[in-house]
């Protein structure tokens, strides 16, 4: 997308840019989540039913996505140590397996906003 054109889109149709950020970051973080789930250690399944998403979506269209995956059993937060201490980043394993995924699913999602406005 030229770049040019897409600043004066953004400009002109904040609204219809931050619906677009909105639901190319949900998808991500759909697609996130089920990559990690498929990542994750099996054990229980306990910790691939609580990987959630977190979204927040700053004034400069700045979007913050997270995965949080916290799984604890008599005080013992089992996820946390797979992770941080085993060094079994599943959830990061997810992320870096479908970058590119990623990033063509944020500008399609925007392509296709803008051209639903009339861009």
């Amino acid at each position: 997308m030229d770049t040019k054109k897409f600043r004066r889109m953004m400009k002109k149709s904040p609204e219809v840019a931050f619906e677009a950020v909105k639901n190319g970051a949900h998808d991500i973080l759909n697609t996130w989540q089920a990559e990690a789930r498929n990542e994750a250690p099996i054990d229980r399944g306990t910790l691939r039913k609580e990987i959630r998403q977190k979204l927040e979506i700053g004034p400069k269209l700045d979007a913050e996505m997270k995965l949080v995956s916290n799984t604890y059993r008599n005080g013992f937060n089992y996820a946390y140590y797979l992770h941080e201490v085993k060094g079994d980043q599943y959830l990061d394993r997810a992320a870096e397996k479908n970058m590119k995924l990623f990033q063509q699913a944020l500008e399609n999602e925007f392509k296709r906003s803008f051209k639903k406005a009339g861009w």
